[in-house]
């Protein structure tokens, strides 16, 4: 369980720094989408709520 919350974790992260880095328009966005059904395997919940931090977490390290 806890594999598929660090794996998917660090694939978060890395899409995150890849887009901050890269040369993009002015008021482009990263839209991240997590859906969980509530009948999900729990590795998926705890994956994608790991996930939510993350992105929750960059975000207020770097607005906009």
């Amino acid at each position: 369980m806890l594999a598929a919350a660090d794996e998917a974790t660090h694939s978060a992260l890395a899409l995150r720094q890849d887009w901050l880095a890269a040369d993009r328009a002015p008021g482009a966005r990263l839209v991240i989408v997590v859906c969980v059904p509530g009948d999900a395997d729990p590795a998926l919940k705890v994956a994608m709520t790991s996930v939510q931090g993350l992105v929750r977490s960059a975000e207020a390290e770097n607005p906009g």
